[in-house]
């Protein structure tokens, strides 16, 4: 994400340039009589070379975070790609087994991760930084919900052969 790094510090150089080029408001314009000396800065161009510096590291560093922020959020939605990718078989039924313990935390956690965007915003800003998420939103929920049956259906059926291998047990050892 490099380029939103460039694109948002571009613009903020740009938006300085903007402050720095206007001209400044000189009386001696509107008087005939006074002469105007040569060799004076009639911009804000020097403007930056007056302010703390630390004042403008912290600008910068606002940005950057604001930009880090966006992409950490970014990548928390991109993380649902990969249920369009996922081989339930292969690497989740053929791991978790008959394991019933696996098969509840599974439960939990996809229960955990639906809280992410299953809410009713449709747009997060930070800073000027706007992003809207509608349709992946509505996508996501689609695809996470016939996902999620598709687990539930699975988890079913193993926990319905597991009980039955248990209730065979039982009525062998009676």
């Amino acid at each position: 994400m490099d380029e939103a790094r460039f694109y948002w510090m571009k613009h903020f150089h740009n938006e300085i340039s903007i402050i720095t080029s206007q001209k400044k408001i000189q009386s001696a314009r509107y008087d005939k009589f006074s002469q105007r000396q040569d060799g004076q800065d009639v911009t804000y161009n020097n403007l930056l070379n007056e302010l703390d510096q630390e004042i403008v590291n912290k600008t910068y560093q606002a940005i950057d975070d604001q930009i880090t922020e966006s992409e950490i959020y970014i990548q928390e939605w991109l993380n649902y790609q990969s249920l369009w990718e996922i081989d339930a078989e292969a690497q989740i039924y053929d791991r978790i087994g008959d394991d019933i313990q696996k098969w509840q935390r599974l439960m939990s956690a996809i229960k955990v991760g639906r809280k992410t965007f299953d809410n009713s915003e449709t747009e997060k800003f930070f800073g000027p930084i706007e992003i809207i998420y509608s349709l992946v939103q509505l996508k996501i929920n689609n695809k996470y919900d016939a996902w999620h049956k598709e687990i539930l259906n699975k988890f079913a059926a193993t926990l319905n052969s597991n009980m039955l291998e248990f209730h065979n047990e039982l009525l062998k050892k009676r």
